[in-house]
């Protein structure tokens, strides 16, 4: 009898396997991408997540936040087991974090009035230029001389700062641009800021579901589901652009 607890109380002590768990996403609400329309969640990384959610057998637990910045650091010190939220992967990022198989390529590119079109950074100099805390877009303008940041909560709020004279110019992604600069009638896009990147949903260092999303998303372009979802939130031109970019 003895021994027989011994080894029960060792089973017991044993992790609880992933698999049936609720998968803890951290997500930003910003359409199309993942955000709430009344009750329902809706936008394309939600959507992979959904299928993957569905595929695996865990839910998804999501917790809202209201800044890009917060992100990262849930992934870091384990609050979440997937960020996403427009997260671009780089080397800096994955030092600290794992990342999925890309599920959208971009450009960081500038937004102006039309009034200017900056053909060189050199342009840029002495400019106040809109950003967003812990983004790329911020770092790339850390490394610009003569730059007077000022600050927005998303995407759509920097582009509009521009447009209402509050600032002279931001950075976003080229997606990002073609979404919301034809919102405002004064604004263009112009100057690309970097080499091609991509999209990809962080995970804590070692975990899993870095390979197990990443299968995921070519299952979901293999099958054409992916493209489906292109094209309904982003429209024909995001799957040009994913075509052309050799992310098939």
């Amino acid at each position: 009898m003895k021994n027989f607890l011994l080894i029960l109380v060792a089973v017991l002590c044993l992790p609880v396997p992933s698999v049936g768990q609720d998968i803890k996403v951290y997500a930003r609400d910003f359409e199309p991408f993942f955000y709430r329309d009344g009750g329902e969640t809706k936008g394309l990384e939600y959507d992979i997540l959904s299928y993957f959610s569905k595929a695996s057998g865990r839910a998804l637990d999501i917790h809202w936040v209201a800044q890009f910045d917060e992100l990262l650091p849930a992934v870091r010190d384990g609050s979440a087991d997937v960020a996403t939220g427009t997260i671009t992967i780089t080397e800096e990022r994955a030092q600290t974090v794992d990342f999925s198989g890309s599920y959208f390529p971009v450009r960081v590119a500038v937004i102006e009035p039309k009034s200017r079109t900056s053909s060189a950074v050199g342009d840029l100099s002495g400019l106040s230029i809109s950003t967003m805390a812990g983004t790329t877009y911020e770092r790339i303008l850390k490394e610009l001389p003569g730059i007077e940041l000022v600050y927005g909560v998303d995407e759509e709020a920097i582009i509009a700062m521009v447009a209402a004279g509050e600032a002279e110019a931001t950075l976003v992604d080229t997606v990002l641009g073609l979404i919301y600069t034809p919102r405002h009638g004064n604004l263009h896009m112009t100057l690309p800021m970097s080499e091609l990147q991509n999209y990809g949903f962080a995970v804590p260092k070692g975990s899993a579901l870095a390979e197990e999303l990443s299968d995921h998303i070519q299952k979901l372009k293999t099958s054409g589901i992916y493209y489906r979802l292109l094209e309904k939130y982003l429209g024909q031109e995001a799957v040009d652009m994913v075509r052309a970019a050799h992310l098939e």
